[in-house]
C-alpha cells in the first residue's frame, strides 16, 4: 500500500540518521539480547491519537515485515511492554534522547522516536498526506505530571496538571489516608498558566502547530503532617465538573527533621531530561527498597522545558511522574529553566507547590524559633496572570509550624529532612536578597545543629571544579557558560562541551573565571562562618569530588590535609550527569589525587548520588552509575564538630 511506502521510506530516513548518530547498532542489531537501559517505558492510553483512524497495536505494526516489527519491538526496553501498550500512546525508553543536544530546540517530527513531544504512535491505514507516525493529545480532565513536592518536615504537597474546557470554580480535591485505613477528603488551589504558544483562555483553537494549545490548570494539595515510615495512598481529580481522578498512587512519609532512629537517604543529582540512560529508573528502585527518601535534583530540567510549545517540559514531567508520585523531589533552578522560553515560569509553576500556603500560616511563627514569620498576601484559587507575582505572595517552606526561614520565592530555599538541613540556590542570579536570606538560612540552620547537624548547599553551577580549571575559564565566554550551549560546541555523547572563548579583542566579554570567583567570594564567607559541611552542584556533565576546601575562589586546602576526617572545609562535589541527552551507557572513574590538590575523583557517564546521613558525625556519599546501578565511589566524611570553619585568613597567619 502507498502508506506502508512512505512509512518505508520514513523508517530507511531514521534507520541512515541512527546511523550518522553512531547508535543504529543499538536499535537495528539482529541480536536477540535486550538493551539495558535506565529509562522506564511509559505507556499512557489516557492521551488520544491523532491518527484519523486511529493507533496500531504496537506489536502488529510492523505488519508482515519481521524486521520493521523488530525495529518497533526494540524502541522498547522492556519487552513486555510491546503488548502490553496495545494500541495505546507511549512514549518507548530504548530511544529516549538518543538524537538530543544540551543545544536548541529540535524537530519534533523529525525525533518522534525519542518520544521529543511526548507520546505517540503508528496510525492505522494513514490517510493520504498523513505521517504513519504521530503525536497524541491529552485528554481533558485527567491528571497528569503528578509530583510530590517536599515542603517542610514531614509536609508534602502533590501537584499536577489537568486541561480543562471551564476554569473550576471548585477547588482541586484528593483522597488521602494510610495504606489500609480510612481516607479523608482534602481541598487544595489551582493556579492556571499559560506559556507562550499557548493560549489563556479555555477551549481554544488549536495552535500554530495545529495541535491542542490549552493552558495549564496546575493544582496543588497539601496533605496533613505525615508520621515517617508510615505507607500513605491517595488520588487526586480537579475541581471540574467532569473531573476524573487520577490512579491510585502510594509513598512513604519521609525522615522528619531531627529524626536519630533511623539514618536519612537522600538522591542528588544536576542536568537530566528523558534521556535512555537517565537515572530514573534507578531512583523509583531505590525509593521503593528505602534506599532513599527524597530527590534533589540540582538544575536542568528536560532540555528544555519550554521546548515545543512547552511539550517537551510535558513529556519529561509525564515520564518522571512513575519516580515523582511516589518519592518526593526538591527542584533547584539551572540555566536551561532561567533561559527557556518563559524565562524561569514554567519551572516556577512546576515548582509551586513549595510556596503553596495560607495566610493564616504567614502569620504563625514556630514555636522558640529566632525568625518570624512574615504577613503574606493571602491566596487565592485564581491566580493573576503574572506568574511572578503569584509566586511571591509566599513560600510554604516559610509558612506553617515547620519551615526553616522564607523565602518569598521558588528560585530558591530550604528543608529541613532528617538530620541535613538542604539549602538550594540559584546562582543563575545570586542578587542581594537571595544573599540576605542564605545568610539568614545558615544562621538559623547553625543554631539549629542538635537537630540537623549536618548542613548541605546546592545549586546548578559549580564553584570550584577541575574540569573547569583544566578547560581554562580565565578566557571561556560566561555568556555561553550560562545561557544553552551552542550545539556546534558539543559533545554528543556529554562527556565534554567545548566552551566558547572570548574573542581577545573584546574586552568587555565576561569570562566563566569571574562568573566562579564572583560567586566564590560571595558565598565563602557565609560557608566558613556557618560551617556548611558539603556543597553539590551540577552543570558540569561529570563527576568530581574535592577535598575540603578552606579558600574556593583558588582551590586552597586546609593546612594542606586531604582528609574527610574532621574536615576544616566545606567539601565540594559536582555530580552532573544525571541523564543528559544524548548520555550513553558507558562510564569511568578515576583517582585524580596529587600532593597538593584539591581533586580527589573524577568521573564520566552518567549517575547520581545516594546520600546517607547515619548519625550526627557520619556521613557517607556513594557515587552510582546509571546504567547498571554499580557504586563506582563511595568515601565517608566523620565530623564530630559541627560549626563554623576557621577564617581563611587567620589560617594563613597561623
Amino acid at each position: 500500500h502507498e502508506s506502508r511506502i512512505a512509512f518505508l521510506v520514513r523508517l530507511t530516513y531514521i534507520q541512515k540518521l541512527l546511523f550518522n548518530m553512531k547508535i543504529s547498532s543499538l536499535l537495528l542489531s539482529l541480536s536477540p539480547a535486550v538493551v539495558v537501559g535506565n529509562m522506564y517505558d511509559v505507556i499512557m492510553p489516557q492521551y488520544a491519537s491523532a491518527c484519523t483512524n486511529g493507533c496500531l497495536p504496537w506489536a502488529s505494526a510492523g505488519g508482515s515485515n519481521a524486521t520493521m516489527q523488530k525495529f518497533i519491538n526494540d524502541l522498547f526496553v522492556d519487552p513486555d511492554s510491546v503488548a502490553a501498550a496495545g494500541s495505546s500512546c507511549a512514549m518507548p525508553a530504548a530511544h529516549a534522547g538518543d538524537n538530543e543536544c544540551d543545544c536548541a530546540e529540535k524537530d519534533g517530527d523529525t525525533y518522534i522516536y525519542d518520544s521529543y513531544e511526548g507520546p505517540w504512535c503508528f496510525c492505522k491505514d494513514p490517510v493520504p498526506g498523513e505521517n504513519a507516525t504521530q503525536y497524541c493529545t491529552p485528554a481533558k480532565h485527567v491528571p497528569e505530571q503528578i509530583n510530590l513536592q517536599l515542603a517542610a518536615s514531614g509536609i508534602v504537597v502533590v501537584g499536577f496538571v489537568t486541561y480543562e474546557d471551564v476554569n473550576a470554580t471548585d477547588p482541586p480535591v484528593a483522597e488521602f489516608g494510610t495504606v489500609g485505613g480510612d481516607n479523608t477528603t482534602i481541598s487544595g488551589l489551582t493556579h492556571w498558566y499559560a506559556p507562550p504558544g499557548r493560549s489563556n483562555v479555555t477551549a481554544p483553537a488549536a495552535g500554530d502547530d495545529g495541535r491542542y494549545a490549552f493552558p495549564y490548570s496546575m493544582h496543588y494539595v497539601r496533605f496533613p503532617k505525615l508520621e515517617p515510615g508510615t505507607m500513605y495512598s491517595y488520588k487526586v481529580k480537579s475541581g471540574s465538573a467532569d473531573a476524573e481522578w487520577s490512579d491510585t498512587f502510594t509513598f512513604r512519609g519521609p525522615v522528619l527533621a531531627g529524626q536519630t532512629d533511623k539514618p536519612t537517604r537522600i538522591a542528588t543529582y544536576g542536568d537530566m531530561g528523558h534521556s535512555h540512560y537517565n537515572c530514573m529508573e534507578n531512583l523509583i528502585t531505590d525509593c521503593q527498597a528505602g534506599s532513599i527518601d527524597a530527590v534533589i535534583h540540582m538544575g536542568d530540567h528536560a532540555y528544555n522545558i519550554g521546548f515545543s510549545n512547552d511539550r517537551r517540559g510535558d513529556a519529561y514531567m509525564n515520564a518522571f511522574q512513575k519516580v515523582l508520585s511516589q518519592c518526593p523531589w526538591f527542584p533547584i533552578i539551572g540555566n536551561h529553566e532561567s533561559s527557556d522560553g518563559d524565562h524561569y515560569a514554567h519551572y516556577e509553576a512546576i515548582a509551586w507547590g513549595e510556596v503553596y500556603g495560607t495566610q493564616a500560616d504567614a502569620e504563625k511563627t514556630k514555636s522558640g524559633a529566632k525568625h518570624a514569620r512574615p504577613s503574606t498576601p493571602p491566596l487565592h484559587t485564581t491566580a493573576t496572570t503574572a506568574l511572578g507575582r503569584h509566586l511571591s505572595q509566599g513560600t510554604f517552606y516559610a509558612l506553617g509550624l515547620h519551615g526553616p526561614v522564607p523565602s518569598n520565592t521558588s528560585r530558591y530555599g530550604s528543608i529541613d529532612i532528617g538530620l541535613i538541613h538542604y539549602a538550594g540556590l540559584d546562582l543563575n542570579d545570586l542578587d542581594d536578597d537571595q544573599l540576605a536570606w542564605l545568610a539568614e538560612d545558615l544562621e538559623y540552620a547553625n543554631a539549629n545543629r542538635d537537630v540537623t547537624p549536618w548542613i548541605i548547599v546546592s545549586s546548578h553551577f559549580p564553584v570550584w571544579s577541575q574540569a573547569m580549571q583544566e578547560a581554562k575559564p580565565q578566557t571561556l565566554s560566561l555568556e555561553h557558560y550560562l545561557e544553552d550551549e551552542n550545539v556546534e560546541h558539543y559533545d554528543m555523547y556529554a562527556e565534554n562541551v567545548d566552551y566558547v572563548q572570548c574573542d581577545a579583542d573584546d574586552e568587555s566579554c565576561e569570562t566563566v573565571a569571574d562568573f566562579m570567583v564572583g560567586i566564590g567570594e560571595k558565598l565563602q564567607p557565609l560557608f566558613t562562618q556557618y560551617g556548611v559541611d558539603l556543597y553539590n552542584a551540577g552543570h558540569v556533565h561529570s563527576y568530581e569530588s574535592m577535598w575540603p576546601l578552606c579558600d574556593f575562589t583558588k582551590g586552597e586546602l586546609c593546612d594542606g590535609e586531604q582528609s574527610f576526617d574532621e574536615p576544616k572545609g566545606t567539601i565540594h562535589i559536582t555530580e552532573g550527569n544525571g541523564g543528559v541527552p544524548g548520555v550513553v551507557g558507558d562510564y569511568d572513574v578515576k583517582n585524580c589525587t596529587a600532593p597538593g590538590g584539591f581533586c580527589r575523583m573524577l568521573g564520566d557517564g552518567g549517575a547520581y548520588a545516594r546520600i546517607t546521613a547515619y548519625n550526627s558525625t557520619t556521613l557517607t556519599y556513594e557515587h552510582v552509575v546509571n546504567n547498571g546501578g554499580a557504586v563506582t565511589d563511595e568515601w565517608t566524611v566523620t565530623q564530630s564538630n559541627h560549626g563554623p570553619f576557621k577564617a581563611v585568613k587567620k589560617q594563613r597567619s597561623a
